[in-house]
This record gives structure tokens, sequence and C-alpha cells, in this order.
């Protein structure tokens, strides 16, 4: 960066006297002052718009360390490799890189001496000084800014903030303030392309005539410092830091916390993660933030000997400080060279080192993917599949061979003849093969203290990778294995921020979450807690999040923003069928799926939430924009003809270029919300194609076999080696077994016959792994890396029985447009010769649903619901409700039933014999008139009607709102049957007919407050379903009425049966451990039924003159009281902190009706909290 001295690298031998020298209170060796020679002044930087490269090989040479005071920190040279200028773009002199408050000390381009032009929008001078910008018009004056500041108007004062605050996020988004510009110091030509300007329209490459040779690559070094300490590890480039004293602020301020996330525990331990706060890759280290840009990265990173580093990639070699010693002094323009010697004050053994060397394995990335966590851990390995080990080793020894080509091209140039590339070159080619093997597992990192936490979620790791392979059929993508690393809150990537993949945590489970290529940084708070099952559940569905997200977001990112949405969808998908249904049962995954359905379709009213595809629907990596470029911001993509025939405008493809700039998240609410919608778009779809056809589809996408457009010729070839490869393996596994087979007879020609064709089948069988390898690495660089939402349509309709136009209809509702629709149904019996079902149903909603419905119908015409209608003693039957009549108040239907009329004469005898019942009960005075209304309408409907129950799109192919007649009769009946007799049960059915119930209860039915109990007690019904039927009888408890207390009275005795020791009248002592999850969930449900009912009847004592406006029962009061001050745990190996917490919050919601009682409740909750 201008100001800053240029630093020459140093030898071993310096780094050593240097290391001797008295450190600072950081423990930073300070670079020695070195007698350099004087270098000439540098020549007018050139003008022009910068050239940004195409990156083919990045490799980061790292050492990073931690400071308990201040922080962590970064010191590191970055070899850039970049493919020369497209064709047409002349002679380049301008580079633009990406970097973020980081301190740069030294470039050069292709080994000669470079210079930084601009660093953001400050303009570095030839002598290397800031030149002080011009005020702009956008820019605020200073010091009118400090006159509104202090005047006595409040309205001008957040005049001025706000507009200080568009102009810094407009700047933020723009990205210009991320950008490094570099040119040679002598001002020369960087690289030159041949001229083709009329064949460029676009910002892409334009490939070069036929006939040209080939050009070398441009290779880009820049030795930087990033981190909070990154000005103790480089005093010498912070003096000419602008704003360092000067009270003034110009650029770029000193680098502070955004790089990375660091602390120091109690322990003593070091933990540090990138990228940090800054939310970005150029943040800790200089790139090229191109999301639609693959390249391959390499990582060394040096450490105290004492700590591990985790990071993307193939781990080939580790190497400790004494045998890194042993190198010959590096070259002048080495890596190694320039980085400052750091020795950490946490270090538990001194100032020794150890080296991580990480190589991509053939599969390239993008630089956002990068992250880093170093840290003392604890590890856990889990081995993966012998195809998987295999796979990986064919992709590193590939990888070694292209580097190996690279450092023997580069030898042969070399005029000094320095051999010590050959050297590295034949050590890295032994270690890769040996330790690939050995590397190729995956791993779970977590702090030295938590490691009885560490075999639980490697444990859930293993199972949910393994469950991920098998479903999507292929082994994990990223060589190396998946890592997650656990660190501490305070270093929690995103702590106090929100970077990428942070906002709203994973599903709202956690807060913060950091998912790379192949690595997870992960908080401690996702442990789980050996002795509590809910704990244990949450962190297996957040491992399980993380894991399907590494490669539905992270193998396979989004092409565009507007694809966005179907990375979160099918992550969350593939972790539901994955994880959640496996470990904990169907019905759990269908309880969720309908709960947030029913969230999404009562928040989403046309405002609230976006678009799924839309460029506001930011919940990819935490609002991150997935091309990140500035074609995304305005609509670049169409030419005109002028443009054609002319070429673009000079400054147009500066709109085309890759822009670095912080996520701009969704609030949580509407993120969470848009997240379940995605997921509910994607289960509308596999309930239109079945479960094997959607399988079938993500098995396409995870090979990529998805059709894109520029990878049909690579996907072919592929294909074809795998099949080529699968073929062999069957034809060498044949071979071996007849080896074997053969060698227990006594003919020893047949013998040797069987083991050469077993070697031949083994050596085609190593050939055409090495061929799918070469094909694997081809197809990953390709477009096919790529999701997008018309190739996942297109398959979906493909394996389903859907047409174009249903296809477009469904897309056109669901996903491009906003706003859920509502239908309102209405259903009687008509008793004729036929025997007919009336429906009626209407479809209506919000202006953005109903323009969204209108669209949907343009494009297919024929759009119905399905109502499945149960008959009695017969099977359910599906009965497809056209809705072409959209426009119309209601769409009237009759449903033809498949039961015959009864005689006339039997139903008048079935329906005298009810009524005589009920009269003879109301005589008797035995029960109340009213509760026996609605079971004798309900009993008088079935012996005339034949049907027992109708559900409304029972497979939940619209995400609408369906609304039932609650004052109907005889509907209640229905509902009921349903809840109690429906096999096999559907819990979204039962989940919608418990809160139908709970409306007819609130309406003063008794025989729905009945249902509530009995479905509250029955063990054959899902434990959700029951806890909610609890909540919601006694939440229908609230009017004072006999019926009312008929419903607090039922749920205070159902507990007291469940809890409570009959002879006592006390809670029973704790034994999770002995009874299974669904009854800790009744349990659980029942303790929050009992702070839900209010009595509006109670006059407070001791002022009987002032009235309440409610208070609680004194039973449940009581009960609740007894449950925390008899609580006990003793010999139960599972923990009840989760009871405990129930009961707590249920207690909380209540107001004791006595003085008493409220005392009581105080010094329960007063124990607790001591």
């Amino acid at each position: 960066v201008g100001g800053m001295p240029p630093r020459k690298g140093r030898t071993p031998a310096k780094a050593k006297a240097e290391q001797d020298a008295p450190v600072t209170a950081m423990d930073v060796d300070a670079p020695a002052e070195v007698e350099e020679p004087d270098e000439p002044p540098a020549s007018p930087a050139p003008v022009g718009t910068p050239w940004v490269p195409q990156v083919r090989r990045q490799h980061l040479e790292l050492e990073v360390g931690v400071t308990r005071r201040a922080g962590g920190v970064v010191v590191g040279c970055a070899t850039i490799t970049c493919r020369p200028p497209p064709a047409g773009s002349g002679d380049v002199r301008l580079v633009m890189l990406h970097a973020h408050e980081l301190m740069i000390d030294r470039v050069t381009i292709d080994d000669a001496p470079a210079r930084v032009v601009r660093r953001g929008r400050v303009v570095v001078g030839d002598d290397g000084k800031d030149v002080a910008p011009e005020p702009s018009r956008s820019d605020p004056d200073p010091a009118a800014a400090k006159a509104e500041a202090e005047s006595a108007d409040p309205v001008a004062c957040a005049s001025a903030a706000a507009d200080a605050a568009s102009i810094e996020t407009k700047l933020a988004d723009g990205g210009e303030c991320d950008e490094l510009v570099l040119a040679r110091r002598d001002a020369g030509t960087v690289a030159s392309a041949p001229a083709n300007a009329t064949e460029i329209e676009t910002d892409d490459a334009v490939a070069d005539p036929p006939g040209t040779p080939a050009r070398p690559d441009v290779v880009i070094k820049v030795w930087y410092a990033a981190g909070p300490a990154a000005g103790d590890a480089l005093p010498a480039a912070t003096a000419g830091m602008p704003g360092t004293g000067t009270g003034t602020q110009s650029g770029w301020s000193v680098p502070g916390a955004g790089a990375l996330c660091s602390c120091v525990d109690d322990d003593g331990g070091c933990f540090l993660a990138a990228p940090g706060a800054a939310a970005r890759p150029a943040a800790w280290f200089p790139c090229v933030d191109d999301g639609a840009s693959l390249a391959h990265f390499s990582l060394g990173v040096t450490v105290d000997s004492g700590l591990v580093a985790v990071a993307p990639g193939v781990l080939t070699k580790t190497v400790e400080e004494e045998e890194a010693e042993e190198a010959e002094e590096p070259n002048e323009g080495d890596a190694s060279g320039a980085l400052t010697t750091f020795a950490s004050k946490n270090s538990r053994d001194g100032s020794k080192k150890k080296r991580f060397a990480f190589s991509s394995g053939g599969v390239p990335t993008q630089a956002h993917t990068i992250t880093l966590a170093v840290g003392d851990f604890a590890q856990k390995a889990i081995p993966v599949s012998a195809a998987a080990v295999s796979a990986f080793t064919a992709a590193a020894a590939a990888e070694e061979r292209d580097a190996e080509r690279e450092r023997e091209k580069a030898s042969k140039t070399n005029e000094t003849g320095d051999d010590r590339n050959v050297k590295d070159s034949n050590d890295a080619r032994l270690n890769a093969a040996e330790s690939t093997a050995a590397s190729a597992t995956h791993r779970v990192y977590a702090p030295r203290s938590h490691e009885t936490e560490l075999e639980l979620a490697s444990s859930a790791v293993a199972a949910a990778l393994r469950e991920m392979e098998d479903y999507l059929g292929r082994a994990f993508p990223f060589p190396g294995g998946a890592r997650f690393a656990f660190v501490p809150s305070d270093c929690a990537p995103g702590a106090g921020s929100r970077a990428p993949g942070v906002a709203g945590g994973v599903n709202g489970l956690i807060a913060n979450a950091l998912i790379g290529c192949g690595v997870v940084v992960l908080p401690i708070d996702a442990l789980a807690h050996p002795r509590s099952a809910n704990c244990s559940f949450r962190s297996r569905t957040v491992l399980a999040e993380c894991a399907v997200r590494l490669v539905f977001g992270g193998f396979l990112e989004p092409a565009s923003d507007q694809d966005a949405w179907l990375a979160e969808g099918l992550a969350g998908h593939l972790a539901g069928r994955c994880v959640v249904a496996r470990a904990m049962g169907s019905d759990e995954l269908r309880y969720r799926r309908a709960l947030e359905a029913q969230a999404v379709v009562a928040a989403d009213d046309g405002f609230f939430l976006p678009p799924l595809a839309s460029k506001e629907a930011r919940v990819w990596r935490g609002g991150r924009s997935v091309s990140g470029r500035r074609q995304s911001d305005g609509n670049s993509d169409k030419v005109s003809s002028e443009e054609k025939q002319t070429g673009p405008p000079p400054d147009s493809r500066r709109l085309n270029v890759p822009v670095s700039r912080p996520p701009r998240p969704l609030v949580p609410e509407v993120e969470r919300l848009t997240r379940a919608k995605s997921i509910a778009v994607i289960g509308m779809l596999e309930r239109k194609l079945g479960e094997a056809g959607m399988r079938k589809v993500l098995r396409k996408l995870a090979c990529l076999q998805a059709k894109s457009p520029g990878a049909e010729a690579l996907q072919e070839r592929a294909a074809a080696a795998a099949k080529a490869t699968r073929a062999a393996r069957e034809k060498a596994k044949a071979a071996a077994e007849a080896a074997s087979k053969t060698s227990e007879t006594a003919d020893e020609a047949a013998n040797v016959s069987a083991k050469e064709k077993a070697a031949q089948c083994a050596r085609e069988l190593l050939r055409r792994e090495r061929e799918e390898a070469r094909a694997s690495h081809a197809l990953a660089e390709s477009p096919a890396r790529f999701l997008r939402s018309v190739s996942f349509l297109t398959l979906c309709r493909q394996n389903a029985t859907m047409t174009k136009n249903e296809m477009a209809a469904f897309s056109c509702r669901w996903i491009e447009a906003s706003g859920c629709p509502r239908l309102t149904v209405g259903y009687t019996f008509r008793k004729s010769r036929r025997q007919e079902l009336l429906f009626a149903i209407e479809l209506d909603g919000c202006a953005a649903s109903a323009a969204a419905d209108r669209a949907a119908f343009r494009k297919n015409a024929k759009i119905s619901v399905t109502v499945r209608v149960q008959e009695a003693d017969l099977p359910p039957s599906d009965h497809a409700v056209s809705l072409s009549a959209h426009d119309r108040a209601y769409c009237l239907m009759p449903l033809q039933l498949v039961t015959k009329p009864k005689d006339r004469r039997t139903i008048a005898r079935q329906q005298q014999a009810a009524l005589d019942r009920q009269q003879r009960a109301i005589e008797e005075g035995g029960a109340n008139p009213r509760s026996l209304d609605a079971a004798a309408a309900a009993e008088v409907l079935q012996w005339e009607c034949p049907v027992q129950w109708v559900r409304v799109d029972p497979e939940g192919e619209w995400l609408a709102e369906v609304r039932v007649p609650v004052a109907q009769h005889g509907l209640e009946g229905m509902v009921t049957a349903q809840l109690t007799k429906e096999r096999p049960a559907d819990v979204a059915a039962q989940a919608a007919a418990v809160a139908y119930l709970k409306k007819r209860a609130e309406a003063g039915s008794t025989s729905a407050t009945r249902a509530l109990l009995q479905c509250a007690g029955d063990e054959t019904v899902f434990c959700r379903v029951r806890a909610d039927a609890a909540v919601a009888l006694a939440v229908s408890a609230r009017d004072g009425t006999q019926r009312a207390n008929l419903a607090h009275t039922g749920v205070a005795r159902a507990y007291r049966a469940r809890r409570c020791d009959p002879k006592t009248g006390l809670p029973k002592p704790s034994n999770l451990g002995g009874k299974s999850m669904a009854e800790a969930v009744v349990d659980e449900g029942f303790l929050r039924a009992l702070g839900a009912p209010r009595d509006p009847s109670s006059v407070s004592e001791g002022d009987p003159s002032r009235s309440l406006q409610w208070t609680t029962p004194l039973e449940c009061v009581e009960l609740l009281i007894d449950a925390l001050n008899h609580f006990r745990a003793d010999g139960d190996p599972m923990d009840g902190g989760s009871f405990v917490a129930t009961a707590l919050l249920s207690l909380g919601n209540t107001r004791p009706p006595t003085a008493a009682s409220f005392a009581g409740a105080a010094n329960a909750v007063a124990r607790w909290a001591r």
C-alpha cells in the first residue's frame, strides 16, 4: 500500500537473529532495520480501466498467531496464478484484486517489482503517499455534518445521519472500497492480448484466434498482514497508514477485527477463525472474489506446534520446525521469505512451529469458500468408504502430477539453476500418496475441554454423512473429507455480526455457522449435552443441516441470485430426509414441515416475504450475492443492436466485473420463513414426483449430470468413464475370486494364468479409475457445478407426469410470485339415489396472491385441488375439484359416493333412537343439555351420511390456508373421527384436526373438549399432537363456564395420573432414562397446559373492590409449584433441565389467585434461580 516501505525477503538466519532480539509485549518480532539499496523511483502510474484477472490457481503461505491482548494475526504471501487476458484486451497495464483492510507489504507481478496505484477510493501517488481526494457532491462535508449534529434541531441531525448511512451503504454495495489496483513500478505492460475487439460483446473470456501460440500465465505475489494484531506484526507498514495520529480518516482505517475472530480461553488455549465480522474473503487474503469463477486453492499454514490448523482441501503434509529448518535458504522471490516469525505468548512448547500443507485435490472452488480455523483442538477421525479413499488418492495424485509439470516448466526457464523446487516436488509426491489415504477421512475438532461432547458430535456427523452419501449415491465430493471445527463462542465466526451463513444460524437453532469448502466452523453451543435428549436431537439437526449444505450450497452453488432459494431448499429437504426422518421418525419430520408451512402461510401476505426467485430472497450464506458481479444490479444482460455492430461502450466492461462487498442479510424472521418456504416448495415437488423420483433428481444434481449449457460433452465423458470403471471393477473382482479358487487346485499352469489375468484386470481397473478421476476433475470445473432452477424443474418434470404447462404454472405460482392463497371450503351430504356430497370451494387471498393465481391460470387452466373422502367400510377415494372458475365466488361440484343409500325405515329408526337417548338424558338430569346437542347432531348425521370424514389437499400440494366453517353442525364429528380412526395416521392432518377442535371448544362445544381430552391421553396418537391437544384444551378453558371447568380439571387430572404418586400426591422422581422421548414430550406438553387456563371471575384477596382481569385456577398453580419444589433426578442418567425450564416458563405465564400461591410461586422460581 502507498506509504509502506518495501520489505525484502528474510533468510532463516536473519529471521533467527531477529527472533533473538527483544520482543514487544505482544510477542511479535518487529522487522529489523536492514540496509536496503535505494530503489529507482516509480514511474508515473498508467491510466485506464484495470484488468480483473481470472484466477487459475492461488496459493496462500500463512503464519498464524493469537495473543490475549491484541488478538489474532495472519501474516502471509498470496501467490495468484492468473489466466492471460482475453483476446481483444490489448496491452494490460493495470490489474485489480480485492482486499479489505489488508496491510500490503510488498507486491510483484511476474517477479518484477510492482506498486499499489489505488486502494479503495484512495489514489496512491508516485511517491507512495496518498493523494487527497477532491470533494464530491455525494460526499458529506465534515464541517457541515458537525454543525448539523451540534444543532438543536433533532430532525436535521437525524437527516444528516441517515444521509451518511445511505452513502456508506451505497459505497459498500458498490464494492469500490475493496478494490486494490496494482501496476508494475516501471509502468510497463503486465500482459498483452491479440486484437480481436470485434468479437467482444460480454465480459467473458474470448478465445484466442486459431493458430495463436499459447500465452503464459500472469503470476501476482502479494505479501500482507491481516487481523487486529497486524499493526504489531508490520510496524513499518503502519507508519504510513492514514488516520493514525492525524485525527482524520481517509481511505482504509487501521486493520481491525473484521478479518479474524480470535480468543484465548480460561485454560490458555488459543483459537482463531477466518473470515471474521467483515464476512468476505478479501478481509483476510487478497483474491478475486468472483462467485462465478472456479480456481484451485492450496494453503500452507504455520502455527505453534501445540495448535492444529483446519483448512479446505487434502492435508498432504505436516512439517515440524526442525524439519523446516533443514531446508536450504529460500530465494529472494520465495513466498516464505517475507513471512515474519510469529511467536505466540500462549505457545505450549516455546517457539516451535508446525506447518500444515493443504492441496485442492483436483476440485476447484471459489474464494469465498476458503475458511480457516486454528486452535488447541482435540480431534476425532471418521473413516470413509474405500471407494472414497481411492477417489481421493487418485485426485491427489492427479493434482501432484499437474503441479509437477508446472514446476518442471518453470525450472527450465530458471536461469539460476536452483534445484530446490525439484526437491520439494519429489518430497511432495512421495508424501502425498502416503498422507492422502490418512487425510481422506472426516474429522471433528473441538476444544480439549469438550472431549466428551466431541464423541457425540463425531457419531452424529458420521451418521449424517453416511445417510447423505447413501441417499445421493456418491461419496463426499470434496477431497480430504469433511471437517467440523467447534470453537468458543467468542471466537465463533460472525460473533456480534452477520457473517456469510450466519444470519439466522442453522434454521434458527444456533447463532453462528460458517460453511466453506468442506469445512464447517461452529460455536461450542452446537455441541450436544451428553445427558440431554432434547439437546442431542437439536445438535443432530444442526450438524445435519451443515453437512448437507457442504454439498447443496457448497459444492453445488446457485448460478444466480434467482437460484439461491434452490440451494437452501434442497439442503433443508435433504437434511430432513437423511437425518430427521431416520433419527427421529417420519412423523417428526412431517410435523415439523406442517408447522413451517403454517407459519409461512400466515406470514406470506405479499409484502412480508419476497418471491423465492427474486434478488430480495437473500437466504444463501446470510445474504451474500451469488455471482458477486455488478451486472446483477441492473438489466445488463440485454445487448442492443447498435452495440452488437459497434461494440460495447468503453465503460460497459466495468459493469460486469466481480465485486467484493459485504452480505446484506434479511431480517432473521424473514430469512427463517423464506428458507421454510423454499423447503416447502421442494416438498410439494416431491409429492408430485414421489420420493423415488425426487431422489433420482438429487442424485443427478450431486453427480453433476443435470443439463448444463457448456458441459454436455464433459458430462457424457464422465458418465462413460464411470460406467467403464464399474465394469472394470466387477471384472477385477471376478478375476480375483477366480484366482483365489484356482490357487486351491494342483494345476500350477492354471494358477499362473489366473493370477496373470487378475493382475491384468487390476491394472485395467487402475487405469479406468485414473481416467474417471480426470473426467471428474474436468467436469468439476465446468458449469455443471452451479445449480439452476430451470434445469432442476426440467429434471422434475421429466421424472413426473407433468406437462410443460403444469410445470410453468407451478413455477409462476410458487417460485416467481409471493402471497399464499386461502381455500374456503364447505360441504354437505345430499341424500338422493346417487348419494352425492356437495362440495363448494372458494379461492381467494391478498392482492399479490390473486395476481399470482391469475398468472398461473393463464399458463395452465387445468388447475385443481384434491379432496379425499372416507366412506364407511371403504378405502378413501380422491376427487379432483377444478378451480378453473376461479373468478367466480365459489366453485360448486357434486362428488359421487360409492355407498348405496340405506332403507328409509332403517334410517328413521336410527334417528329416533338417537333423539330418545338425548331426551332421556335431559329428563334424568345426568348431563348438560347443551353438551349433547353437537353429539346428537353428529350421530344423526352419521346415520344419514355414509361419509366419515373429508380432507382437502391431503398431500399438501397447495401452500395455502384451508378454512373449514366452525359453526356448521356435523363437521365436528367428522374431524373427531378422522383424528381417532384414520390409519395410517397423517400427523399433519392430526395437527389440523386439533386446531379445528380448539376453535370448536372455544366456541362452546363440550364434545370438542372431550375429543381433545381423549386425544391427549391416546397413546396411539403422535406425541407432539398429544401435547398440542393438551395445550389447546387448556387454552379453551378461559370463559369461566362449566365447559371451561371441565377442560382445566381434565388437564389437571390427566397430569396427576401421569406424573404424581397416587399415595402422596407429589410428583414422581424423574425417570427420563427409563422412558421414551415421546413420553417426555407429552409430559412437557401437560406442563405447558397447566399455565394456560384462565378464570375471569376471580377477585383478589384483601381488596374485594379491585377485580383482576383473569387469574389462573389455584389447582394448576399448585401443581406447577409442586413440580418445581419436588423435582428429583436421583439416579436418572438423563438431564431434566428441559422439564424444569418448561415448568418455569409455564409458571411464569400464570397469575396466582391468592397471596399464598403467589408467594409459593415466587419461592419456587427463586429456588431454581439460585
